[in-house]
């Protein structure tokens, strides 16, 4: 899933594979099927070839890659550390021993 939304392309994936609610909006840049329905798959593959369709997967695609890129990710991790340390019950900086 991560490769197809990296090319900005409509993504099809079965709702047994866990990122797909994570990446994929059903009709916006991709479609959530059930696993082994050939008449979905066949309905979804017809849908990501319309022009509206590519054009909405390659926006939201690109929206997905920036949200998740490395820079955000490491924002995220080091506010959540921070977050950590400044909350810690005892009044001690844990990180304080290093």
């Amino acid at each position: 899933l991560n490769e197809a939304v990296q090319y900005k392309k409509p993504v099809i994936a079965t709702e047994a594979v866990g990122s797909a609610w994570d990446l994929i909006e059903d009709g916006v840049n991709g479609y959530r099927i059930k696993p082994e329905d050939t008449e979905e798959l066949t309905d979804a593959l017809k849908k990501s070839l319309r022009p509206e369709m590519k054009r909405s997967a390659k926006e939201k695609n690109a929206a997905i890659i920036k949200q998740y890129s490395y820079e955000n990710m490491s924002k995220a991790y080091l506010q959540i550390v921070r977050t950590c340390i400044n909350s810690d019950s005892s009044g001690k900086n844990p990180l304080a021993v290093l």
